[in-house]
């Protein structure tokens, strides 16, 4: 009998923001179906190269947490990627956090090429708190295209993950704006915000 893979249960103490967990935000999600794909991959022991691009928030600014990891190594994707290696013992997960203060979509995309010249999997992607500061709805839904096309054409095995994490009223209308993208592309997204 084949096991069925619950590849993010285990990550739910990683991404628990105050009184938010993974399965609370999990009704918030759409697309996961590649998520499971590489869960798959990495319960076999294939190696996986995670990068995180976004601003502030997935950088982990101001993040401190009592075991003294700040900053990136505080931050949700490194939690998660901690998660995931617990829940995968036999693969090797490496992680590149390229976020930086300040980046969304259109910056992203401008230095795309260069991130992805290595073999990527998994693209954790958290800009909407930039893409509504900088950008506005229309030039970040057409740069979140071109990013999707991009990534596909550079590293067409990975998977994309979009959270979509900023505070109540802030980037409400990008967020409806970069949704038909997402939704056209099938990109697994995970609705911080609304949850």
């Amino acid at each position: 009998m084949r096991r069925r893979l619950r590849p993010l249960d285990s990550a739910c103490p990683a991404l628990a923001f105050r009184h938010v967990s993974l399965h609370a935000g999990a009704a918030l999600a759409r697309f996961f179906e590649s998520l499971v794909a590489l869960s798959q991959r990495l319960a076999a022991g294939h190696s996986a190269r995670v990068i995180t691009l976004g601003g502030s928030v997935p950088y982990g600014n101001n993040c401190f947490r009592p075991s003294g990891e700040s900053y990136r190594a505080c931050s949700w994707p490194a939690r998660l990627v901690h998660a995931l290696r617990g829940a995968f013992p036999s693969a090797t997960i490496t992680h590149d956090n390229l976020a930086s203060g300040g980046n969304g979509v259109v910056h992203i995309l401008s230095t795309l090429g260069i991130v992805l010249r290595e073999r990527t999997d998994l693209i954790l992607l958290d800009s909407l708190v930039n893409d509504a500061w900088r950008s506005g709805s229309t030039q970040a839904s057409q740069a979140l295209e071109a990013l999707l096309r991009t990534a596909r054409a550079l590293a067409p095995t990975a998977t994309v993950l979009v959270v979509e994490a900023a505070a109540p009223g802030l980037g409400d209308e990008v967020q409806r704006a970069k949704r038909p993208v997402l939704e056209h592309y099938k990109v697994a997204t995970l609705d911080w915000k609304s949850a």
